[in-house]
Parts: C-alpha cells; structure tokens; sequence
C-alpha cells in the first residue's frame, strides 16, 4: 500500500503547512480507497472514494489547473444533465468504476451492452492515469501534471461512457 509519511521527532515543532494537511489527506483517502474492484461494490468503499474524487476536484481547483473542455455534456440527455448541470470538474464513482475495473460491457435494462474498443481503450488509460496520480500522492512529486492528466482523459472517458 502507501507508506505513512514519518513522524517528526520528540522535541521537534511540527506544524504542517496547508498543503502538507492536503496532501496528507488525499494520501489517507488513497489508502482507504485502495481496495480490489469487487470492494468497489461495498458502500462504504463507495463512500471514500467519492470524497476522494470531491477531494481531487477541490484540489485541482486549488492548484489553479485549467479543467479540460467539458462542451460536449450539452448532448447529453436530461437525466445526465440532472448529474452534470455545467461544464464544471465532476468526478463520480459511477464513472470511473468501471473504467478500474476493466469493464467492457454494461447491463441496463436486462440487456448487456457491449462498449466499443475506443471505450475499452480509454478506460485503461484512465486507470493507468489514475494509478500514476495515486503513485505521486505516495511520492510526493508530479502531482499537479498527473492530475491535469487525469482530467483530459476522465473527459475523453467521460464523453464516450455516457
């Protein structure tokens, strides 16, 4: 899993910048969340992960990273423009479970739905840009472009799921 970044030593004043809180937050989210894909199921899970993804949203924004165009939600239909009102960073679980899990086909409506290869294909790049993003958060390094990453290719995954 993660490593637990060290404890300062006795003696020694330790107080953690806001971006250490953050990172140390999104580090902790990560662990809860590192789960094998049939755990993704559990609500409780569910629960972490979703703050994980609020978390990276807020995060991005923090950090000043511009969200990749989000022009093509327009299409969607009312039920999803319910889900996604704007052009605006939503990360949702339902979304990218399926992408970690290496889904390639959905169920709706008792009838099974086979996803294209483009589908397939962007849905493991967003769990390679997913892994990279959990892998900076334990190294503490490249995070803001991994997660700039992550967002042009949660969009193209995005776009082509919905």
């Amino acid at each position: 899993l993660f490593p637990v970044p060290p404890l300062p030593t006795m003696g020694t004043p330790f107080l953690p910048s806001a971006a250490d809180q953050a990172h140390s937050t999104l580090v902790d989210l990560v662990v809860e969340c590192h789960l094998a894909p049939e755990g993704w199921t559990d609500p409780g899970a569910r629960r972490h992960l979703s703050a994980l993804l609020a978390r990276l949203e807020r995060e991005a924004e923090r950090q000043g990273l511009p969200a990749a165009d989000r022009g093509y939600r327009k299409q969607f239909s009312l039920n999803y423009s319910a889900v996604f009102p704007d052009h605006s960073r939503i990360y949702l679980v339902d979304i990218l479970v399926p992408a970690l899990r290496g889904d390639d086909s959905i169920c709706m409506n008792r009838e099974t739905h086979r996803f294209p290869p483009t589908l397939c294909q962007w849905g493991g790049r967003l769990r390679d840009a997913w892994e990279a993003v959990a892998a900076a958060l334990e190294g503490g390094t490249g995070f803001a472009s991994l997660l700039a990453e992550l967002d042009l290719v949660w969009v193209r995954w995005e776009e082509l799921y919905v």
